[in-house]
């Protein structure tokens, strides 16, 4: 394989079917190699990193009384952007969430349930 100028001066790829090299007729040689390693290395720099992740938090939602009031915190901490699921449990007076923390934060799910009227405190730290 080689690369040789064409007519409009790009280069052109050219593979060696003799055989008669050392190199595999797939490698490139000369420029052409190191050029496209650059441009892999420089791509994956830069390439945003994600550093978000998926996390849950158990809260105490002491408030819950009756059938419809799990269904209440879960719309209330559920509309909050970057909350994936809500699971609340009536007879524990618990709800357990799942986020994407660079989306929520702890602060703003406990608001969120406070605000619609169940005061939420963290039971475990956010996980």
């Amino acid at each position: 394989m080689g690369v040789r100028r064409s007519r409009s001066d790009r280069p052109v790829l050219e593979l060696d079917r003799t055989g008669g090299g050392t190199d595999p007729p797939w490698t490139m040689k000369g420029n052409v190699m190191k050029r496209w390693a650059i441009a892999v290395v420089l791509t994956a720099l830069a390439a945003p990193s994600a550093v978000a992740e998926e996390r849950t938090v158990n809260l105490s939602v002491p408030g819950m009384f009756c059938a419809s009031c799990p269904l209440v915190v879960q719309a209330a901490i559920g509309d909050i952007d970057g909350v994936l699921s809500v699971t609340t449990n009536l007879e524990e007076r618990t709800a357990l969430v799942l986020y994407d923390d660079a989306l929520a934060t702890v602060e703003a799910i406990t608001a969120a349930s406070t605000n619609a009227g169940y005061a939420a405190t963290v039971i475990e730290p956010a996980s």
